[in-house]
């Protein structure tokens, strides 16, 4: 693999492995090492997954032969065969108990997957890319509970869904410049600029937020968990504060796509998002 596909696959691997933690965290369950490994397996899985669907030259036709593979499946190159590996090694390291309901999420990933190839259709609708989106994220999120110990009630899988769809619009919202210059229509970029992607973000943030506090979980174990993901969304609303600025507060998609990435790596250093995230973080309810 060349080394932005290793990285890819890294970066997948610490966070599957950092969101199931906290769900574990928040059930005040420990995991034991045969789970861990297949929540990085699970990483492993999703980013080869991510390089078939978005990044080879592959047929739909061919791609959904490898959704639900067998072992001895027939593979065209070294990458599929790596795929088939691993999804071999993820499905033999899953306990039985939770097999069927972890296949079933991510054969609803997989799909999603296909169709947010759709996404660089110039006339796809806002509201067909947010459902693409959504599904996206709800179906990430859920796979990923799903591999957790515990029965997922009917509460809880809209409160997952929701909070899914709430973290993938935080990384369209943190990726607009690159999804610019990929032509790539997200929860972002189909909106009209800053305040919408803000108003928008914040109304996902609420009802996730919502759902998620309704669920069967001890209270202050729910207090900690929400907090962790509002610090998240105070670090898109000060980088999207940074993108205004860059634009000397008058942000177009147009003049915000014509900035380099040095200059955007610049205002979206810590130090510069930090005062920002803080002085907004201490005025959280929950604490």
């Amino acid at each position: 693999l060349p080394s932005n596909a290793r990285l890819k696959m890294q970066w997948y691997m610490a966070e599957f492995v950092y969101i199931c933690e906290t769900m574990n965290r928040l059930s005040g369950q420990r995991s034991s090492a045969e789970q861990k490994r297949t929540y990085y397996l699970s990483g492993a899985l999703a980013a080869i997954s991510d390089l078939i669907i978005d990044d080879m030259e592959m047929d739909e036709a061919r791609i959904r032969q490898l959704k639900h593979p067998a072992p001895d499946f027939e593979c065209h190159n070294e990458l599929e065969r790596l795929y088939i590996l691993c999804y071999h090694t993820f499905l033999n390291a899953l306990d039985a108990s939770i097999r069927e309901r972890v296949v079933h999420y991510g054969g609803l990933i997989f799909e999603a997957q296909l169709r947010s190839k759709q996404q660089f259709r110039p006339e796809i609708s806002k509201e067909e890319t947010d459902a693409i989106c959504r599904d996206k994220g709800g179906y990430s999120v859920l796979f990923l509970r799903a591999l957790v110990n515990g029965t997922i009630s009917e509460t809880e899988e809209k409160a997952w869904f929701e909070l899914g769809a709430f973290i993938q619009y935080c990384n369209d919202a943190q990726d607009i410049h690159k999804d610019l210059h990929r032509d790539l229509k997200t929860f972002a970029t189909v909106r009209t600029g800053i305040p919408e992607i803000e108003k928008d973000l914040g109304q996902q943030m609420t009802r996730a937020f919502l759902l998620l506090k309704g669920t069967a979980y001890e209270q202050k174990r729910k207090d900690f968990f929400l907090l962790t993901f509002y610090v998240m969304y105070l670090g898109i609303l000060a980088k999207l504060s940074a993108f205004s600025r860059i634009c000397n507060e008058d942000f177009s998609f147009e003049s915000f796509k014509a900035r380099s990435k040095a200059e955007i790596r610049t205002i979206t250093s810590s130090s510069r998002l930090f005062p920002f995230m803080m002085a907004r973080a201490v005025r959280y309810p929950y604490l």
